[in-house]
């Protein structure tokens, strides 16, 4: 599951997928990803393991044609890298998908600041069929708070694009935020940037 980290998936490959490898790892007390599969897949299966979650596309409301299916995150990182065999911080740099595994680590965190401050997060993930995707939207009473996440130190204007698309698409209102991996805070047309450490914050 873990090169799955940040990417869509299908529920039932999850569950396919922890059904195949009957370790230790997954066939723990409680047997944690299982469980966590079906409350995902089933709300009303109760449980307190919470390891992986799925974050559900939204596609209602806009009329155009969008991706359906989740996609797959894990609550800590660390745990995913770990299970990609991953044990140095410079391993991460050189991981093919290391931008999937820094957006995963920016969309746990604001999902545990939610859930910390004891709210239930109304998140999503928004994709069309032509590949243009906004990492992240969080739905607000009047609109979205939008936020898309790269792993990179310097931001530029390309970086910004799928944001301002996705407001002249939708015609919905809201604030939208660029995640990165610097640590420069600044105000840009189309999106306030933050630093990766001032995730905690938002």
């Amino acid at each position: 599951m873990a090169p799955r980290a940040g990417s869509l998936t299908i529920a039932e490959k999850v569950l396919d997928l922890v059904n195949k490898f009957p370790i230790a790892f997954l066939t723990s007390p409680g047997s944690w990803a299982k469980q966590r599969c079906y409350r995902t897949c089933c709300p009303t299966t109760s449980t307190s393991f919470s390891i992986i979650f799925l974050l559900q596309p939204y596609y209602q409301n806009f009329n155009k044609r969008v991706i359906k299916s989740p996609k797959l995150y894990f609550y800590d990182t660390g745990l995913a890298c770990s299970l990609l065999t991953m044990t140095e911080a410079q391993q991460v740099e050189s991981y093919y998908q290391r931008g999937s595994l820094f957006e995963n680590a920016m969309v746990a965190e604001l999902m545990k600041n939610r859930l910390n401050a004891g709210q239930s997060p109304h998140f999503y993930f928004w994709q069309d069929s032509n590949h243009v995707e906004v990492d992240l939207l969080e739905e607000q009473p009047n609109g979205f708070t939008s936020y898309e996440m790269k792993y990179s130190q310097t931001v530029s204007s390309d970086h910004l694009e799928n944001l301002i698309h996705f407001r002249k698409l939708t015609e919905t209102t809201g604030d939208d935020y660029l995640l990165y991996a610097g640590s420069e805070d600044q105000k840009r047309t189309g999106a306030t940037v933050v630093g990766w450490q001032g995730v905690t914050s938002l």
